[in-house]
């Protein structure tokens, strides 16, 4: 008779305990049934508690934490590991065996022995960059699984021996490798990928990889060769018989320079950054101060690489704000407030490092990344998608545009609505001020770009894709004339429109038609270069299309206007002490 009463009795107090296995950390996000669990960025020196042993995918990256060995070890089913970016000077000891992926990048790792990794039969992804570390110990016939290695970023002299052979990637660029040992790579016949830029090579041997027979890429710019004309680095490649391979020599990539057309030696040429979800917007800040440095083409601020600070921000798909160091791929900041996915993303151009977020949750959100990514204030007003935001040049207003015909003007200073444009008769999508503040160009799915004047909330000109116009109601369907990027000619005569009719326009605002027209499938958005001869567009497909613009010469009047507004805003234009035709002169107005 005690049995059923036993049988009930254990079968509470198993479900009970899953329950309570079933918290998440209160300091955490989790997701998938609590076993995704997300701590990063939350200043932890300890392990967060309240873990359930049965998570599979475990997030403490950009934390405080000093020491893990031994604390993970129970959390049998665990897959995914992120610890990079914290205080580790050892790596974690006694790891899960179920492990397929482990970061541990930005940490203060000095030495991987061999016990660190000889029971992680199941791992794929090890990465260990922007460490100390000048030696790792691999044991012969571990890490059977491991195809992808990255120690870039740390104090390796000699290539490491003993590599697990089935490994596909390595990345040891940006270390201080001098030579390749005899022997090395003899075991990698998989190897397709293999980083060795910014190193110290000044010569290579040509049997160094003769045995990968598998090799598509090397990387071999910005070596200190000690060769003429890189001779041997000409007969290393022919020696791997490959076609699709990059060295000093040959090396086609577009590098950044400093304002003296130099690229200093301690600036990386390039990142690879790895968001963790679906990038959805991005932005470039710099602490450098853009104020007035469009107008009229005059004069450019001078951007110093590796001097100034320079940020890229992330809008991701599950709502956050991931914040970069551009000069070193390292995360700086998790920005978390948004509910929804982060569309668009904008910096205050007066070097202040503001920072505005534009979501799916109908806000906007302004952040000081100045003081440590604080929310200065959250922006209502949206009734749906808040699609695109644009900053004014003197960084005083924002606009943000979305769905439901939303285009709203916004006092920066103050945090508050100035004003509603009403015009669009379908969701507005893309906007965009000119470089002297004095123009707003918007673009919707209604076929039309409009370009304001913002100052009173008047439609100046507008440009249309479809013809006949569409009525209102018409002009609120699909369509395959919807208008999805506007951009402003650094010129502030021209503007840039790309619709769903597999074309690019080109236009100037004192025309009623575009100067030119060019083909472009799938077209998603547009940006003009700094000096505003070259039109670069995106497509769906990933790839960038560039184009020569149309030269011309600006009208005296155009000129007068945009260096007017270089010394004061253009709504004290109008209240200049001059004669009403000389304001009209100095105006924008519809034709």
């Amino acid at each position: 008779m005690m049995y059923p009463v036993t049988s009930l009795a254990y079968v509470l107090v198993l479900l009970l305990g899953m329950r309570v296995l079933a918290i998440c950390p209160p300091t955490c996000l989790c997701a998938r049934g609590h076993r995704v669990v997300d701590c990063s960025g939350r200043n932890l020196s300890l392990l967060p508690d309240r873990l359930q042993h049965n998570i599979r995918e475990l997030n403490l990256s950009c934390n405080s934490l000093r020491n893990l060995d031994g604390l993970l070890s129970h959390f049998a089913h665990l897959r995914l590991l992120d610890v990079s970016h914290n205080q580790l000077t050892s790596f974690p000891a006694r790891l899960p065996r179920a492990l397929w992926e482990i970061r541990a990048s930005g940490n203060r790792l000095r030495l991987l022995e061999k016990n660190d990794t000889a029971y992680q039969w199941n791992l794929k992804v090890l990465d260990l960059s922007g460490n100390e570390l000048e030696r790792v110990v691999f044991i012969n016939n571990t890490l059977p699984n491991l195809h992808l290695l990255n120690l870039s970023h740390n104090k390796f002299w000699t290539v490491p021996t003993n590599m697990p052979p089935n490994l596909e990637t390595v990345d040891l660029s940006h270390n201080f490798l001098v030579q390749i040992l005899p022997g090395s790579l003899d075991r990698l016949s998989r190897l397709a990928h293999f980083y060795l830029h910014d190193n110290r090579f000044s010569s290579v041997s040509e049997r160094a990889f003769s045995q990968l027979g598998g090799l598509r890429l090397i990387t071999l710019y910005d070596n200190p060769w000690a060769c003429e004309e890189e001779e041997n680095i000409t007969g290393l490649l022919v020696s791997v018989g490959s076609t699709d391979l990059s060295s000093t020599a040959g090396s086609r990539r577009l590098s950044r320079q400093n304002s003296d057309g130099q690229l200093p030696k301690n600036v990386p040429r390039e990142h690879t950054i790895d968001c963790g979800d679906i990038v959805w917007g991005l932005a470039f800040g710099s602490s450098v101060p853009e104020k007035q440095s469009r107008c009229v083409n005059i004069e450019w601020h001078r951007f110093r690489f590796g001097q100034d600070q320079l940020l890229l921000a992330t809008g991701l798909n599950n709502g956050r704000i991931k914040i970069w160091d551009v000069y070193t791929g390292k995360l700086l900041l998790n920005l978390m407030d948004h509910t929804e996915l982060v569309r668009d993303l904008t910096f205050a151009p007066d070097g202040s490092l503001m920072l505005v977020s534009a979501s799916k949750d109908k806000t906007l959100r302004v952040w000081d990344l100045k003081d440590d990514g604080n929310m200065v204030k959250v922006l209502r007003g949206h009734q749906n998608w808040v699609y695109c935001c644009a900053f004014s040049p003197d960084s005083s207003v924002l606009c943000s545009v979305g769905a439901g015909k939303a285009v709203f003007l916004w006092n920066m200073d103050k945090y508050t609505l100035i004003r509603k444009l009403e015009g669009h008769h379908n969701d507005v999508v893309s906007c965009e001020f000119s470089p002297d503040g004095a123009l707003l160009a918007t673009a919707s799915y209604d076929t039309r770009v409009i370009v304001w004047d913002p100052h009173i909330g008047s439609v100046l000109w507008e440009f249309g894709h479809l013809f006949p116009p569409p009525s209102p109601i018409f002009a609120g369907g699909a369509n395959d004339r919807w208008v999805r990027s506007v951009a402003f000619c650094h010129d502030g005569l021209h503007i840039a429109s790309v619709t769903d009719d597999r074309l690019i326009r080109f236009w100037s605002i004192e025309e009623k038609s575009p100067q030119a027209i060019a083909p472009l499938t799938n077209g998603l958005c547009s940006a003009f270069s700094t000096g505003g001869s070259i039109l670069a567009a995106g497509t769906r497909n990933g790839s960038v299309h560039f184009w020569a613009c149309p030269q011309t010469i600006a009208s005296l009047q155009h000129l007068c206007r945009m260096a007017l507004r270089r010394v004061m805003p253009t709504d004290k234009v109008r209240m200049l002490p001059i004669p009403p035709p000389m304001v009209d002169y100095l105006s924008y107005k519809a034709n």
